[in-house]
């Protein structure tokens, strides 16, 4: 599943796979947070701007990453968010 969430709550289905670069520009975005999903094998891509409080809460994101088999989270997610398979950007991330 490659899907864009928008806060104005419509989804869009996108073809892929994805670079880090790539999902910059879809996302509108320099500075991205990744969020690796409990199926180990999807991530949610946030736009680290707006975690700031100042974009509209994304209900549909917040509520993914909010369901019941899922640690709750401490803040709503804020403005788009995308949701790609894991291996479309793993290349791309440094862990440390």
């Amino acid at each position: 599943m490659r899907r864009l969430f928008k806060t104005s709550g419509e989804t869009i289905d996108l073809k892929g796979p994805f670079s880090a670069r790539d999902i910059k520009k879809i996302l509108e975005s320099n500075s991205l947070t990744f969020v690796m999903l409990l199926d180990d094998e999807h991530m949610m891509v946030l736009r680290d701007e707006d975690s700031d409080g100042n974009c509209p809460i994304n209900e549909l994101a917040t509520s993914i990453c909010d369901l019941p088999h899922m640690p709750k989270m401490q803040h709503p997610i804020r403005g788009d968010a995308l949701i790609v398979p894991a291996r479309d950007i793993a290349p791309y991330i440094d862990v440390i």
